[in-house]
């Protein structure tokens, strides 16, 4: 599997015992599998009563499989899967995916060419931006990955080094508008560089929250180099994890 919900709303119900390790209750689908999927990164929810789970096609976990440009749904309902859309691609596989509520619409990176592609609830591409400008395929260093939406705007990472949030406005109907602007450069971590960003998040007090992901070439990770980092007001650092 390359998918699993788990329940975690009653840990003292379903055994958990304070100060031990505790396998909550597991659900899988016979269509959450690597057979069917390939590998998947990003992931999003959308606001249905009972929320759909969107993810993303990725080739970010050393394995010989190229990535595609697939953004599946798994049915809030039923967990069956569906192709939701798909975006240019040859191998390289998307970044990560955000759900922008304001406007029922969504916001994924794309590896091969660099752009954010901006998707209707129907999986229609309405936008694509590209915030390197630069022809597909962009070299690694120009890829964009972590991407989230706060307050109309939409927040996405750079690959780097060094490592960059950047934002760029929405107008009244969600559309892109405008140029990225920048909000934050990573410091460097213990390897003396910065890893890509491949998560961002906010809390409900507007700080942004920024994954890395240790990665060693465009498709090979390295373990023990990511951090959290934690931006309060966008702009000063901090702590790290």
């Amino acid at each position: 599997y390359v998918m699993v919900v788990y329940d975690l709303r009653n840990p003292a119900g379903h055994g958990a015992v304070p100060d031990t390790n505790w396998a909550p209750p597991a659900r899988h689908h016979p269509d959450w599998t690597l057979a069917k999927l390939g590998e998947v990164f990003g992931i999003a929810l959308d606001d249905a009563p009972m929320p759909n789970i969107y993810l993303t096609s990725a080739r970010v976990y050393n394995q010989s499989a190229l990535g595609t440009g697939k953004v599946f749904k798994a049915d809030g309902a039923t967990g069956a899967v569906s192709t939701f859309a798909v975006l240019p691609n040859q191998g390289e596989g998307l970044g990560n995916i955000a759900y922008d509520r304001a406007h029922q619409q969504f916001f994924v990176t794309d590896f091969y060419d660099g752009k954010i592609y901006r998707l209707n609830s129907s999986g229609t591409i309405l936008q694509a931006f590209s915030p390197s400008g630069a022809g597909a395929p962009v070299p690694v260093t120009q890829r964009v990955w972590g991407i989230g939406v706060f307050e109309d705007r939409v927040y996405y990472g750079t690959w780097g080094p060094p490592s960059r949030v950047f934002s760029i406005a929405l107008d009244a109907n969600g559309a892109l508008i405008g140029t990225g602007a920048l909000e934050v450069t990573l410091p460097p971590g213990k390897s003396g560089s910065t890893e890509p960003i491949s998560d961002l998040a906010f809390s409900v007090d507007g700080h942004l929250l920024v994954a890395e992901r240790g990665m060693f070439n465009g498709s090979q990770p390295i373990p023990h180099q990511a951090r959290i980092l934690e931006f309060p007001s966008y702009a000063t650092f901090a702590q790290s994890f």
